[in-house]
Formats: structure tokens, C-alpha cells, sequence
């Protein structure tokens, strides 16, 4: 409806034809394709490209489509799956990533400001903080009035936007995982990132070797024995060494998917099936009561969509 309500303003006063804001993951500068990040990384260019086209008043329109397009596990609603735009109207590219803070703050404010107000334009981003929200603000405070912290905006704009359509064997173990926890009461998630089995292009980032002092230091930041801990990790042997270290501290309820999570730009594999199962893993950790996580940001962009505290054990 407020999309409706925007594009016959727009036609009133003289406009032919509604821009849009895309959000797009095919970044290519001159025949070379460039990362833009892994599937949280996404999600928050997702989000801050969605809270744009909103403050603007254009049309939303996301070109996802590798390794697989998005639409294979979730449907978009509040925007429309992108196909090429009519060539009457230009489009402008704008990309907001590998910038230093200020750099990308400007640019931002060059967009708010209106200057690209007739034309299509093209964002690439992987990155929403508190200082990329502060800008908003500063041009749309009304934002505020809507959502009284950043968390708030995030978590609104994806699940809004986003709803998550499984294929037959992630609804499967979805259903599974659903049943497993609806017995229990305080279910927290643990994300543990290593990356990978020397599969990820990836430097190394939390140490295998210290998980069972991770798996200790959640206990006791949780402060009681939870009744059931989901995890996730880049790493099948990491998952059941969390599996162990946690039973060795009375834990008795333990889940996980036994397969090795994938990083969907930096895994040198990232079949169907393995994309489905990490996506699958952030639903999981979106439905806990609580989630512990370590380096990079998807367990934490988990928890936020599904709007569930989150503390870092780093």
C-alpha cells in the first residue's frame, strides 16, 4: 500500500515512471567479479538498502542470484525480485563497500540529500552500524519514531521483506529442530566460526582448539545449565567437539546439523545442498532464546531477525 500510495504521488507531480533502489550481490567492475560477503554480510546490505529505498519513497528491488538465486529459499515481500528496468530511466551504481567509515558516510549522504532523485540506482553494501544509522537519522528522523534502536530497524526490515520458503528436506529438519526445542524453555544457540575445514578462502579466526574453553565460557556467561544448546560452525569436527565439551558440562540436550557450514562467497564448495543447510542454520539460531557467537556476524544477524538477545563470548 505506501508503495502504491508513493508511485501515484510520484505520477502527480510529474513523474513518469517510479525509480528504484537495487540492492544487488553481482558486483562486476571491468569483466571481474567482486566479493560483497557472506550471507549475514548480505542480509545487513539488504536491510540498509531496503531502509533507503523506504526514506526515498522508490520501488525495492533485490538481484540476488549467486551462488543461487534467493528466491530458492525465501519469498520477497514489500519489493520485487529484480529484472532489467525500462532504459528510459538511468541507472546509477553505488557501492558502499571495502570503504573506510567516512568515505562510505558521505556517499550515503550524497544519496539522502535527493541528488540521485530521478534515477535508478544500483547499491552494493554489506555493512549496517551504528554510524551508517545515525546518518539515516539525520535525514529521516521519523525513522525513530518507527524504530527506537538499529536492532529494531534490522530486524523489521529483513523479516518484513523476507519470509523463509524451505525446500523439502531443510522443512524437514526445520520441523525436527522445531519439535526438539518446543520441550524446552531456555534454548541457546552457539555460532563458532574457524573458518572451515581448509575449505574457506578464509584466515583463520577463532581456534579449533579452544572450543571446549568456549563451550565453558558460555555456561557460565549464561549463568545456569540451559536445557538444550543448538549449534552451528563452519566445521563438522568443531560441532561435535562443541557437542562433547557441552555434555561434559551436564549439558544433556545438544542439536546440530551434522554437515560443514559454508561461506557463500569464500567456500571453495557451495553446492545447492550446502547453501540450503547454512541457511537453514541461521533460521535455527533466529528461533533460541539467546545467542552466544563468536567471530564474523551470523549468528548475531540470526539473532536479530529473529529479534532474540545475542552476546559475543570473544
Amino acid at each position: 500500500m505506501r508503495l502504491f500510495l508513493a508511485q501515484k504521488i510520484y505520477k502527480f507531480y510529474g513523474g513518469d515512471e517510479m525509480t528504484s533502489i537495487i540492492f544487488s550481490t553481482h558486483r562486476v567492475e571491468s569483466g571481474v567479479v567482486k566479493g560483497v560477503g557472506g550471507f549475514a554480510d548480505r542480509l545487513k546490505g539488504f536491510a540498509i538498502a531496503r531502509l533507503i529505498s523506504h526514506a526515498l519513497g522508490k520501488e525495492f528491488r533485490v538481484e540476488w542470484d549467486s551462488p543461487f538465486p534467493l528466491s530458492d529459499n525465501f519469498t520477497l515481500h514489500d519489493g520485487t525480485w529484480h529484472t532489467p528496468l525500462d532504459d528510459k530511466t538511468s541507472t546509477i551504481t553505488l557501492d558502499l563497500i571495502d570503504e573506510g567509515v567516512d568515505v562510505l558516510n558521505q556517499k550515503l549522504a550524497d544519496l539522502l540529500s535527493g541528488e540521485y532523485r530521478e534515477k535508478n540506482i544500483k547499491i552494493y553494501a554489506n555493512i549496517l552500524y551504528k554510524p551508517q544509522w545515525e546518518v539515516l537519522l539525520r535525514y529521516f528522523p521519523s525513522f525513530l519514531v518507527k524504530y527506537n534502536e538499529l536492532d529494531c530497524a534490522v530486524h523489521d526490515t529483513i523479516k518484513s521483506s523476507l519470509e523463509y520458503t524451505p525446500r523439502d528436506t531443510c522443512m524437514e529438519l526445520l520441523d525436527k529442530f522445531n519439535e526438539s526445542i518446543s520441550a524446552h524453555s531456555d534454548v541457546i544457540a552457539l555460532q563458532i566460526r574457524v573458518g572451515g575445514e581448509r575449505t574457506w578462502r578464509d584466515p583463520p579466526l577463532s581456534d579449533p582448539n579452544d572450543v571446549p574453553e568456549i563451550a565453558s565460557k558460555i555456561i557460565d556467561m549464561h549463568g545456569k545449565i540451559p536445557s538444550a544448546v543448538f549449534v552451528t560452525a563452519d566445521s563438522r569436527i568443531v560441532k561435535q567437539s562443541a557437542a562433547s565439551a557441552l555434555r561434559m558440562l551436564g549439558v544433556q540436550n545438544i542439536i546440530y546439523h551434522d554437515f560443514e557450514e559454508i561461506h557463500i562467497e569464500r567456500s571453495i564448495n557451495t553446492d545447492r545442498f550446502l547453501v540450503d543447510m547454512t541457511i537453514l542454520d541461521f533460521i535455527c539460531v533466529s528461533k533460541c532464546n539467546i545467542t552466544y557467537f563468536g567471530r564474523g556476524d551470523f549468528g548475531r544477524i540470526a539473532a536479530v531477525y529473529g529479534m532474540k538477545p545475542y552476546y559475543s563470548y570473544l
